[in-house]
């Protein structure tokens, strides 16, 4: 259970990383702050999924800076592509488009965020994920299960909650029987707006949604 939650926790820390970058992102091209990710908390687990993957996979690599770097790059965009696709199939919704980036495939991932990917995943191996193990060992057992053995249900219960709140979503959107046009995308966004306070955080969370096919074709286009 310990090494379970300690491996739990620098997931999560990661998650907040990511949650973090991607806010300040946000905040330099959008000029406003932005609650990134569909999850209620302030994380994003392709982070903490992508820094296990590094942790785990990448070690034995760590005497070869290059090597290293191309092991993460490699991971890093696997993972984007195979997370993007499955969100798409599952919500019929895709979360980031990298259409227009260069050096991109099928929008899912590009050239840019696989070497940002890559420099950031070799810090965190060579400099960062030491130095977390080592504050981590220093917690007395007693304080790290009362700390972390929550944060791990209400991680649990989040997923559930925003897994559901985001098929709602999806029966939302797939109400709308127009192909998408600038004036959908608007209705879209009045639509969301309309409803709890759950889907006004996906909307400002992804405020150019954009609709565009039809029928099953039809997806929703959540761009960062």
């Amino acid at each position: 259970m310990y090494q379970f939650l300690s491996i739990f926790i620098l997931f999560l820390f990661c998650s907040f990383i990511g949650w973090v970058v991607e806010v300040i992102n946000c905040l330099i091209h959008e000029k406003k702050f932005v609650n990134r990710g569909f999850l209620v908390g302030p994380y994003l687990p392709i982070w903490g999924i992508g820094a296990l993957l590094i942790s785990f996979i990448g070690t034995p690599y760590s005497h070869d800076i290059i090597s290293l770097f191309l092991v993460i790059v490699f991971l890093s965009s696997g993972l984007e592509y195979i997370t993007s696709y499955l969100l798409e199939k599952i919500f019929h919704a895709r979360w980031w488009d990298y259409s227009t980036n260069f050096l991109n495939i099928d929008g899912r991932v590009c050239l840019m965020n696989s070497i940002y990917f890559g420099i950031i995943g070799v810090l965190y191996l060579k400099y960062i994920e030491p130095i977390l193990i080592t504050y981590i060992q220093y917690i007395p057992l007693d304080i790290f299960y009362v700390l972390a053995s929550p944060l791990f249900v209400f991680f649990i219960v989040d997923i559930i909650v925003s897994f559901k709140l985001t098929f709602h979503l999806r029966k939302t959107f797939t109400s709308l029987r127009k192909d998408y046009t600038s004036e959908i995308s608007l209705k879209i966004k009045k639509k969301l707006s309309t409803q709890s306070k759950s889907f006004k955080r996906i909307l400002q969370a992804f405020p150019h949604v954009q609709l565009i096919g039809n029928g099953k074709k039809r997806r929703f286009f959540f761009k960062k």
